[in-house]
């Protein structure tokens, strides 16, 4: 199994009716942020000393996996 991320921009308001299962470019939605997220990891790990440091599995001393 393959995944991909992509984050796509829409005026406040205007974001489009998700649910479960929905099919998307021949896939299958499987998680919806609403909000984006790999701003907020970057946030984190830009900040998280052990993520850093270059911790492999994840970091297991921050809130990023709790």
């Amino acid at each position: 199994m393959s995944f991909i991320t992509f984050i796509v921009e829409y005026r406040d308001g205007a974001e489009p009716p998700v649910s479960a299962d929905m099919k998307i470019l021949g896939g299958r939605l499987v998680a919806v942020s609403w909000s984006n997220a790999l701003k907020k990891i970057e946030y984190h790990h830009d900040r998280c000393g052990t993520c850093r440091d270059g911790a492999r599995g994840g970091c297991s001393n921050c809130a990023m996996n709790k």
